[in-house]
């Protein structure tokens, strides 16, 4: 073999050999543009990740309605994502998942035909933490009918976890898997999927806080309403659902009182002037209720009414009721001084009465009987700025306190009775 052969066969040697070198630089050159594509990819991902919660931190707040707060997470998604449907299921009282909101989805006939048995979509995802359909997953008999049903053939599904149990579902996905502008669906994407499901069910939790907040604000007005209307003990058995409610009660004091010369008054003064000075007077008596651990029971026009011994016993029930009775006039005189043709007549009668919840709407407590009558008697049959009392308490309280005998009072219903005016205690209280 010539040395020129020789030569030449040396040439096309080393030719192939640089053209070797040439391909594997190439393709490592091709493996680092994919891996560095691949890179800014995911970097894009996580931008586009932040994008979206950051876009739904400004967008959603509790006053939203459930509806409003998937519908915006949704759109979001899509948007910013680049996905083409995504929607939210929820698990039905018969354990299925069921379409809650969605977007992208344009037969409805396709939207509520999607039913999945909850325990089986719910033990797989959370068996793998998202369920991440793509070209090169393993698909198992669900994830197809999944994707089947929904007609999306690339997608992510990811448990909403509130309170430790997945009751919804988030799926997005897309219809299409091709670079560079609909990329492979990856577990990066999955992470960006969870981190939004987290935002849901967070932005759900708040929600149903406020709501808890809420309801818990209009059961503490609600209950202060129903302290105002009635005794605390009567306002808890109806709460635990005691109805009807009747007490016969054996020892109880009932007082009636209104102001005299109110009806000159009132024909004479606006309306304003009326109220307030009710107001101010009925005011000082509630107080003074308060302070005597007795029941107000109503107001009728300018006449006030008030128990003691009711609903719960009181062994001292009489002597608190005088003592209310000799604070009211003391209120009288320092509330209204301009006001002297003002007084305050005051009836008193001790014994048994019934008490009770009366009426379905704008319910009322409310005591009767002879006592209460014979009470109401006392006061309409009273003198302007005294305390008008039964034989009854005179004879339980005469050592006690000092009265002045009226005599024989003419009482509708009871004939002649003997009454006496309280003047003041002997010992006080």
């Amino acid at each position: 073999m010539s040395e020129e052969i020789l030569h030449t066969e040396k040439l096309h040697a080393e030719l192939d050999y640089y053209k070797k070198k040439l391909d594997e630089i190439a393709g490592e050159n091709l493996r680092n543009d994919y891996a560095l594509s691949r890179l800014r990819y995911e970097l894009k991902q996580k931008r586009q990740g932040f994008a979206v919660l950051a876009e739904l931190q400004q967008a959603v707040d509790i006053n939203m309605s459930t509806e409003e707060i998937l519908l915006k997470t949704l759109h979001a998604l899509n948007s910013t994502l680049d996905m083409e449907k995504s929607m939210v299921l929820e698990m039905s009282a018969e354990d299925y998942f069921v379409p809650l909101k969605w977007i992208g989805f344009h037969s409805e006939e396709q939207i509520f035909k999607t039913l999945f048995k909850g325990n089986s979509l719910n033990e797989a995802v959370e068996h793998s933490f998202f369920l991440l359909k793509n070209k090169e997953s393993v698909n198992s008999e669900l994830m197809i009918e999944l994707s089947t049903v929904l007609d999306l053939p690339y997608y992510i599904c990811i448990p909403i976890n509130i309170e430790g149990y997945a009751n919804r579902l988030l799926v997005s996905g897309r219809m299409t898997q091709k670079m560079p502008f609909h990329p492979p669906l990856n577990e990066s994407d999955a992470h960006t999927l969870r981190a939004i499901s987290n935002f849901i069910a967070t932005a759900l939790q708040n929600k149903r806080l406020g709501e808890l907040k809420e309801i818990a604000l209009q059961q503490e007005v609600t209950e202060r309403l129903l302290l105002n209307i009635m005794p605390a003990s009567i306002a808890e058995r109806l709460k635990k659902g005691e109805n009807p409610i009747s007490d016969k009660i054996e020892e109880a004091t009932v007082l009636f009182a209104d102001i005299a010369g109110f009806t000159k008054f009132s024909s004479e003064k606006s309306a304003e002037e009326v109220v307030n000075l009710l107001s101010t007077v009925f005011s000082a008596f509630d107080t003074l209720a308060d302070r005597f651990g007795v029941e107000k029971v109503k107001t009728i026009g300018d006449a006030y009414m008030v128990v003691s011994g009711v609903p719960l016993a009181q062994a001292n029930h009489l002597e608190r009721m005088i003592e209310m009775a000799l604070k009211m006039q003391e209120a009288v005189e320092k509330v209204l001084p301009e006001f002297p043709e003002l007084q305050i007549r005051i009836g008193i009668h001790t014994g048994s009465v019934v008490a009770g919840i009366l009426g379905r709407k704008r319910l009322s407590y409310d005591i009767w009987g002879d006592t209460v009558n014979t009470a109401s008697r006392m006061e309409s049959t009273g003198v302007p700025g005294e305390i008008q009392v039964t034989e009854d308490v005179f004879k339980k309280l005469e050592n006690s306190y000092s009265f002045k005998k009226r005599g024989m009072t003419a009482v509708k219903g009871k004939g002649e009775m003997t009454t006496y005016l309280l003047l003041k205690p002997k010992v006080r209280l």
